[in-house]
């Protein structure tokens, strides 16, 4: 028998139910998706005999390659697979795939196997004592950045920000951190130095980042944030004003309005975000059936109402994303989404959701200013409001003691903001998870599992788990929007 545990918040307890309705349509499948291909390539993407940049390249995957997973490393950041034909196997990075519905790369064997090169057609003989390969020359190898990404006085993001590079930014590359998830560059011009995420530098397809000499320079002085103190001057009136936001919205007719008529599956979400909406343990246990609702047996309506919307992948949604990627026609799946159309605008019309469910953070407080997020998240909720689709959004967590509290919190109250200014639902997730241990994040990145990872277990765990806990205010938000909005 179960048990519930309280939590520290007055969650809103709703009791009414509906009539079920008729099963939802099944919408037609894409070819890759009928396949039998675990994936497919979002983008031109390289192949890697290992798990990380500093492997070999064996070739580049066109976009939309279709591919069969094989395993996975620790992280569940590079995938080990072949594609679907046989004919090509290695790693490849998992930023740039597109997943079919129900696939979970954590289910995936963990390997670190290395791939030998293929043997050329016609090798040349062999010097029996050949002499070791010279170090690539600082200088000898370009870059060019993916979007606008920050350059740092050192190898980690809590070092300073010296400039934010614009996209197609050219780079000298002179060196690497040991693992090669950083490099040391300038510009093309000189006129900038410092430190980028590997992660978003595209480099020549045959480039051998394990030849680059291994530094550690730090480039100025280590940027380490006063501010990381809620009680601090700067963060307590930020602090005061999301602590007086209730958790759960309260569904205005705005909401209705701007659904009717829009000819939307009024049976249909979907999902909006980076890491912490991807993840499988996300609304995913709801489709699957690995959840217990415990208390809150009511949702089970909802669950039925909205059916295979909680298994549904989105193309909105993908590790990395922040909130200008989703309005960029440049990270859009070219097999999914017409040429020119922007990453969300294919989802919403994929999907003819009703609602979505949007939450950004993680990734704008590294990448982007309060500016930009702001006007960013504005063209989200106003692209949904043109699509007829009902934009909720939410604050995030940000763990204790990590970096950057102070621009977190601003990009948390920036979004109550623009909820309130479009009167549309918000869930505030940051007050939520201020009960949690570590404020429900694993990291300063990605919320913590509940226990075993990949279900939605309300038997104490939404008190303890950042996933739970986040599942469970959606499941309400929907259950409000079911009722009030969508009936």
């Amino acid at each position: 028998m179960r048990h519930r545990i309280p939590i520290a918040l007055t969650l809103l307890l709703v009791a009414s139910l509906l009539a079920a309705l008729a099963p939802l349509p099944a919408a037609p499948l894409p070819a890759h998706a009928q396949s039998g291909a675990d994936g497919w390539t979002l983008y031109d993407l390289n192949l890697r005999a290992g798990p990380g940049t500093d492997f070999a390249s064996l070739g580049t995957l066109p976009a939309a390659a279709e591919l069969v997973f094989e395993a996975r490393d620790a992280g569940t950041t590079w995938l080990l697979g072949h594609t679907l034909d046989g004919t090509r196997r290695g790693w490849v990075h998992g930023l740039y795939l597109g997943y079919r519905d129900g696939f979970y790369a954590g289910d995936l064997p963990v390997s670190s196997e290395v791939i030998a090169a293929p043997p050329a057609d016609d090798p040349a003989p062999v010097d029996p004592a050949p002499a070791p390969p010279d170090p690539v020359t600082p200088g000898d190898l370009g870059g060019t950045t993916q979007y606008n990404l920050n350059l740092r006085a050192g190898p980690v993001s809590t070092y300073g920000v010296i400039e934010t590079l614009p996209p197609g930014s050219s780079l000298v590359i002179e060196a690497r951190t040991a693992d090669s998830a950083w490099l040391l560059v300038h510009t093309a011009d000189d006129a900038l130095r410092g430190w980028v995420s590997a992660l978003y530098v595209d480099v020549p397809p045959d480039a051998m980042l394990a030849d680059l000499p291994v530094s550690d320079e730090v480039i100025g002085v280590r940027f380490t944030e006063g501010d990381n103190d809620p009680v601090a001057p700067e963060n307590a009136e930020l602090v005061a004003f999301l602590e007086d936001v209730p958790v759960l919205p309260a569904i205005s007719p705005r909401a209705r309005a701007i659904y009717i008529g829009s000819g939307n599956n009024p049976n249909r979400f979907t999902t909006v975000g980076d890491c912490n909406t991807t993840a499988p343990a996300f609304l995913v246990p709801f489709s699957t059936g690995y959840y217990d609702l415990g208390p809150y047996a009511y949702l089970q309506s909802t669950i039925d109402f909205f059916g295979d919307s909680f298994g549904r992948s989105s193309q909105a949604a993908h590790v990395g994303f922040n909130t200008m990627m989703v309005l960029d026609s440049g990270w859009a799946n070219p097999q999914w989404c017409e040429p020119g159309e922007s990453v969300l605008w294919c989802e919403y019309r994929l999907s003819e959701a009703s609602v979505a469910i949007i939450m950004f953070g993680v990734n704008d407080v590294l990448h982007l200013t309060p500016d930009t997020y702001e006007n960013s998240l504005r063209e989200i909720v106003e692209w949904s409001i043109d699509h007829g689709t009902i934009p909720v959004l939410s604050t995030f967590s940000w763990a204790d003691g990590a970096p950057y509290l102070n621009k977190a919190l601003q990009l948390n109250v920036i979004t109550v903001e623009v909820a309130r200014a479009y009167d549309v639902p918000l869930i505030n997730f940051w007050l939520a998870a201020q009960e949690l241990p570590n404020n429900g994040m694993m990291d300063d990145t990605h919320l913590s599992y509940g226990s075993p990872p990949g279900s939605a277990l309300f038997d104490g765990q939404e008190a303890t788990s950042g996933f739970t806990l986040r599942n469970l205010l959606v499941l309400q938000t929907l259950d409000l929007l079911r009722i009030h909005a969508l009936n």
